[in-house]
């Protein structure tokens, strides 16, 4: 984990004590930041039947990461700011209702991550981000949201790494690595504009920025490169719902079903290849920097031609998904000389990934 560099911390004061059940042997507390009571068990672990999910209604644990209690969650964060700058941190916004702090662990985490006692759980040097306002089947969305935001909204030249949530293993540190099946569990698979306000609006389409948070932990990976590929893949048919909403209204006006049926059937199942050059040419005022870039670094041979760049992205995902380069099956193999191919390539996927989740996912 790690913390804040340059600014004082704002430490968790301890819950305050609301009553104590001498029978049910369980003390119920309440904590500012959770905004509800809850009940601790006064008994010493591992005793079941007084973890906090079973003494309180509605409470889940995601294992090693963190925990949703009614409308509050809060996870375990991996996140640094650079400790030179004397901007402020994006530690505390909204989205929409939806409350965000970037603070340290509850001790209420403490108590539902089992961490009492591990001597590698040292509060005042790890960080989570909090969610106020959630429910179990959006949390998730929120979470995505909020990582996305905090990683590009912070000011500019401000964050060294992409924020993700983080599995703390403490003292399990060496049973966890004895079973590397379990890094696929948890929540999550787990440039910049000056921001004037914390206040966001909730953003559209949030499915995708699983795939943009994700391939950011990646980034200089050809994994990476898939996962910012996903992003645009699932613009195809966004980018086209006007032909969708034309060839309703004149269905609504001629009643004519089956022409209706092949005309979206058509948008459906054009070549990927084809849906590549529409989302691109959705956005060719944005891409002029990138073409330019790719003519500079051969890729293309002239700046002015998506459809040139298109071909050229999309030859360089097949040598990435189908291991060939070509239709004679030259099988294109990682190596380290070849990373400034891999390096351009997820570059500009990542930034294409912004240009679209800017166009689609903000609210106007």
């Amino acid at each position: 984990m790690n913390i804040f560099g340059h600014n004082e911390r704002k430490f968790i004061p301890e819950p305050v004590v609301v009553s104590i059940n001498d029978n049910e042997k369980y003390t119920e507390y309440y904590d500012k930041r959770v905004g509800i009571n809850y009940k601790i068990s006064n008994l010493s672990y591992p005793d079941k039947k007084y973890y906090p999910e079973e003494l309180n209604s509605n409470f889940t644990i995601y294992e090693d990461t963190g925990f949703l209690f009614e409308d509050y969650a809060e996870f375990m964060l991996e996140y640094k700011y650079d400790n030179t700058s004397d901007i402020e941190e994006m530690n505390e916004f909204n989205i929409g209702s939806v409350i965000i702090k970037v603070q340290e662990p509850t001790p209420l985490l403490a108590k539902a991550l089992r961490l009492e006692g591990d001597n590698y759980f040292m509060p005042e040097e790890l960080t989570t981000i909090s969610l106020k306002g959630v429910k179990k089947e959006n949390v998730e969305a929120y979470l995505q949201q909020a990582l996305f935001l905090i990683g590009n909204y912070s000011p500019s030249n401000m964050t060294i790494e992409y924020p993700k949530v983080e599995r703390f293993l403490g003292e399990d540190i060496v049973t966890y690595y004895a079973e590397a099946e379990e890094l696929q569990k948890g929540i999550i698979n787990s440039d910049n504009i000056d921001v004037k306000t914390k206040k966001f609006s909730e953003l559209k389409y949030t499915e995708v920025l699983s795939f943009y948070n994700k391939g950011m932990s990646m980034k200089e990976e050809q994994l990476g490169f898939l996962y910012f590929y996903k992003v645009i893949e699932y613009f195809f048919l966004i980018n086209r719902k006007d032909e969708f909403i034309t060839n309703i209204s004149n269905y609504n006006k001629n009643g004519d079903i089956d022409s209706f049926i092949k005309k979206v059937t058509d948008i459906y199942y054009k070549k990927e290849s084809e849906q590549l050059k529409l989302v691109l040419k959705s956005i060719e005022n944005s891409l002029k920097p990138i073409l330019k870039s790719a003519k500079e670094s051969k890729k293309i041979t002239d700046e002015n031609n998506t459809n040139e760049f298109a071909n050229a992205l999309y030859k360089y995902r097949n040598s990435i998904t189908h291991g060939k380069s070509d239709t004679n099956l030259f099988l294109k193999l990682p190596t380290p000389l070849s990373i400034s191919d891999t390096k351009f390539w997820n570059s500009t996927t990542l930034e294409i990934s912004k240009i679209l989740i800017n166009k689609y996912c903000f609210t106007k």
